[in-house]
């Protein structure tokens, strides 16, 4: 528990007697309750403090632990969790959790309304799990072998148009295809194609190749951006799905 007489008693921000024990930390003297107010902490924030026996840590720092585990009692790999960006975590030393870092705890079940708005990480009491966001797991997907043959159909399809463009054309085509990273923020994957009825893509490709495809790609439609994405094998990622679990722990026992 925190000594309130160490720091300094304050009333206005929260209009309950707390204290600042440590840089985003707020702990209430009523309920014993304590939060983390920062959304994205640098690097120099990302430490271990001592006064509420918490870590701030992203996975992509060092001191990022070794071994996590979901509460069902899996090993998360760190790869895992930084698929699509690194997340941020309050380590609670004290009950071995990592709760994750989000931009606020609006959807959270156990936090108190007054402070889902301004809490990025909630804890009741000491010795009890912290609540945080929902944290984001990244496992590569799965693809039958008929979606996969079904997938180089496409790509083989759409390489035989490829390379009955001329040298001047490519390059041109190859931009536009770059559309669809930039419109989706990410690159296409086989599911994609997968979407689309093959008819559909086949006629896709062909008007594309034939040279309907001159005007901006933000005017483009999703399947002529996918199919022209797909002249170019390698601008394809293999895909992957996300799960969340509403924390991880430093033991497999959670």
């Amino acid at each position: 528990m925190t000594d309130f007489t160490q720091f300094k008693r304050m009333w206005d921000a929260w209009s309950r007697f707390h204290c600042i024990p440590d840089a985003g930390f707020v702990r209430f003297e009523d309920t014993g309750e304590t939060i983390y107010t920062y959304r994205a902490p640098r690097p120099p924030l990302r430490r271990r403090f001592s006064a509420v026996g918490v870590t701030v840590v992203s996975t992509n720092d060092a001191a990022f632990p070794k071994a996590v585990f979901a509460p069902d009692g899996k090993r998360v790999s760190r790869a895992a969790l930084t698929r699509v960006g690194s997340q941020t975590f309050a380590l609670d030393h004290k009950t071995g959790v990592l709760a994750r870092i989000g931009p606020d705890l609006v959807d959270m079940d156990g936090v108190p309304l007054a402070l889902r708005k301004r809490a990025t990480v909630y804890c009741p009491g000491d010795g009890l799990r912290p609540i945080g966001a929902p944290t984001n797991i990244y496992v590569r997907r799965v693809y039958t072998r008929d979606e996969l043959d079904r997938v180089d159909t496409a790509f083989a399809l759409a390489r035989m148009r490829w390379e009955m463009l001329d040298d001047a054309t490519k390059p041109r085509v190859s931009a536009v295809g770059a559309g669809f990273q930039r419109r989706k923020n990410r690159k296409p994957t086989p599911a994609d194609l997968l979407a689309v009825d093959s008819d559909k893509l086949c006629a896709e490709i062909n008007r594309v190749a034939d040279g309907a495809w001159s005007e901006p790609y933000f005017n483009m439609s999703e399947l002529t951006l996918l199919t022209v994405a797909a002249f170019s094998r390698h601008r394809f990622d293999h895909g992957y799905d996300v799960t969340t679990v509403p924390y991880l722990t430093l033991t497999a026992a959670g």
